[in-house]
């Protein structure tokens, strides 16, 4: 595990998971996701290696998580 902190917000959290914006905002408003552990411009925002991963891993959804580059 990195001890190097890792700030994502909805946009990228979308794009590690490879998954749509729109997806990720639903996952909050239902009250799936983490805390967030910051709010960065009016916008809420986690630490991809504590808060997200570990939770898409657990919720099945790490899996939809796509290469680098592909489409």
């Amino acid at each position: 595990m990195s001890s190097q902190c890792e700030p994502v917000g909805g946009l990228e959290i979308a794009a590690r998971l490879g998954v749509r914006r729109e997806t990720v905002a639903m996952w909050k408003i239902r009250g799936l996701l983490p805390a967030s552990r910051w709010t960065v411009s009016g916008e809420d925002a986690w630490d991809w290696t504590l808060d997200i991963e570990p939770w898409a891993a657990r919720s099945g959804r790490l899996w939809r998580r796509r290469p680098t580059g592909e489409r």
